[in-house]
């Protein structure tokens, strides 16, 4: 049901704040969260947007223009996760804000969604455009004026017989809200992105359906000599946010949403407001004349680290720099990457972002993030050294953020030359049980770090000992190397496997909850028992999952994977048990 919009007068200065709006429900979730599951999520709560949360500080929102737009671009949403569909990063706003403050604040960067946040900079809720404008009211906008000043005289409209994924498309590519069904020029209904929306969750086919088959809402129309008092009253007694505007025939000559005519009158404070902010533009274009000069050293201090690729943002995320040695690197022009967001460039070059939100949380608590990762350029492999630092002025406002690469391939071919002998198992080619310990010494400082949670996962061939004695030792170290090389082909380039001695193997899986963990030994569990090994016929595979809850170090961890194993043994093998 739609809120009525309140037209009684309240105080411009009344002292009214964020925090006294009814927010949308808080409904949240993390960046790694899958789309499937926070769309049954809003299903469920009947929420109409979702605030994407890490360490329960906002980094991004999604809503169901969101949900339209993945739908477009990328229609397999099972294999996304909310970091690559939500609109980031979040714009925050103390619950201390003024209302008129924060009206205008989306009024003048076209914002529709706001996170709010705490005193602790923790997200209380989501705060939309129309939540405050209902609370506002119109009155204390009101002045007279005609239905025919407000409206849109360009109406996205469609046929009879035009299939609804061709509608979803100008949904996506446009800035279009709703589209109006008609017949030569008649208005017949209308269908919105919030009922486009409910037919994607519903799971309904779109590309079989055509217009005349959505149930769509019937039509609220209204002449353009009415005036806007008489167009919001009409809106708040048939529960809807906008009216098709017809001539004396009939026919469609404009459309009229609330926040149109919401828009189109202004009170004396917020067209002060906007004289503060333009007065506000005026001084800082004077500050950026004086940057000027400051800003020619800063290129020749940038030049100077050519071998590093700097790409340099925004708050929002939009390229602002873009250095030679980062064009080279992504093979990319700098014209072509000015501008894009952050996130879309990463995928654009194939370039990890699961570290990206994590990164710019790091800044907000004024840290730098520094991390690893690997890039794929054709046949080439290239390992990047990565950070993000933050952009800050002199009175340590954030306003931008700095990613740097570095390529390191050539040191860690090198550095894992020297090493090989030292930290390798003989027999298989994975780490020993030492080089093991190290990486889960340091992965255990990670998630200290970083909150990140981690799992390990812990194999151990059943009956080897048997096995050696009937088949002999050469056939059981082929069969430990067979089962290292199906381990090693079913993790991730992030995960660190290892022999750590006798038939048992380990793997590390950082960013991994205990579910998923579990899901990854069941599958490699399967691939052995399904396996026929020339040398030994069947062999099977016991195992434990641990996922790390804090305060332990490696060995007390791997003790506790231990019992695990041990339970997986002692109740019949060839399973997998969780300690």
């Amino acid at each position: 049901m739609k809120p009525t919009l309140h037209t009684t007068q309240l105080g411009t200065f009344d002292g009214r704040t964020v925090r006294d709006l009814v927010l949308e429900p808080l409904v949240c979730v993390a960046p790694d969260t899958p789309v499937t599951y926070a769309l049954t999520l809003m299903r469920s709560k009947n929420a109409a947007c979702l605030a994407v949360t890490y360490n329960r500080k906002p980094v991004g929102t999604f809503s169901e223009r969101n949900l339209v737009l993945a739908t477009h671009y990328r229609p397999d949403l099972k294999e996304l996760t909310m970091e690559e569909v939500m609109s980031a990063p979040a714009v925050a706003v103390p619950d201390s804000m003024p209302l008129f403050d924060a009206y205008a604040l989306m009024a003048e960067s076209r914002l529709h969604l706001l996170a709010v946040v705490d005193h602790n900079g923790d997200c209380v809720g989501i705060a939309s455009r129309h939540g405050i404008m209902n609370v506002l009211g119109v009155s204390c906008f009101y002045q007279t004026r005609r239905v025919s000043d407000a409206m849109s005289r360009t109406v996205a409209t469609a046929q009879r017989g035009e299939p609804v994924s061709s509608v979803l498309a100008r949904f996506a590519e446009t800035a279009i809200s709703c589209v109006v069904l008609e017949h030569e020029r008649k208005p017949l209904a209308v269908l919105t992105d919030h009922d486009l929306s409910a037919l994607i969750l519903s799971g309904a086919d779109l590309k079989l359906m055509h217009m005349e088959d959505v149930p769509a809402r019937p039509i609220v129309s209204i002449s353009p000599a009415a005036s806007l008092d008489e167009a919001i009253a009409l809106m708040n007694t048939h529960e809807t946010t906008r009216l098709v505007v017809v001539d004396r025939s009939g026919e469609i000559v404009g459309l009229l949403t609330e926040h149109e005519a919401f828009a189109s009158v202004e009170s004396p404070y917020l067209r002060a407001w906007k004289s503060v902010l333009s007065r506000s533009r005026e001084t800082l274009l004077d500050e950026n004349r004086n940057l000027k000069e400051k800003n020619l050293y800063l290129e020749q201090i940038l030049h100077i680290a050519s071998d590093t690729a700097i790409i340099a943002t925004d708050l929002y995320l939009k390229v602002k720099y873009f250095n030679e040695a980062a064009s080279m690197l992504f093979d990319l022009k700098p014209a072509d990457a000015l501008g894009m967001r952050l996130p879309d460039l990463f995928a654009r070059v194939g370039l990890e972002q699961q570290h990206l939100s994590r990164g710019i949380d790091a800044v907000q608590r004024k840290h730098q993030y520094a991390y690893e990762t690997d890039l794929m350029r054709s046949t080439l492999h290239i390992t990047l050294d990565c950070w993000i630092s933050g952009i800050r002025a002199e009175d340590d406002l954030l306003s931008g953020y700095v990613w740097n690469g570095r390529d390191v391939t050539e040191r860690r071919e090198l550095e894992e030359n020297v090493k090989r002998p030292l930290v390798q198992c003989k027999l298989t080619g994975l780490l020993n049980r030492q080089s093991l310990i190290n990486a889960l010494s340091r992965e255990i400082d990670r998630s200290g770090r970083y909150g990140t949670a981690f799992s390990v996962v812990m194999f151990d061939v059943d009956h080897l000992r048997q096995l050696n004695e009937e088949f002999g030792h050469g056939s059981g170290d082929e069969v430990l190397r067979q089962i290292a090389s199906m381990i090693s082909a079913n993790v991730r380039r992030v995960d660190t496997i290892g022999r750590l001695g006798g038939g048992e193997f380990l793997i590390i899986a950082p960013e991994t909850t205990e579910s998923e963990a579990t899901y990854l030994a069941e599958r490699i569990r399967l691939i052995v028992e399904e396996h026929y090994f020339e040398v030994a016929g069947e062999v099977t595979v016991s195992g434990s999952v641990t996922q790390y809850h804090g305060e332990e170090d490696a060995d007390t961890f791997l003790r506790r994977a231990e019992k695990g194993m041990t339970r997986a043994k002692s109740r019949g093998r060839n399973r997998i048990e969780t300690a």
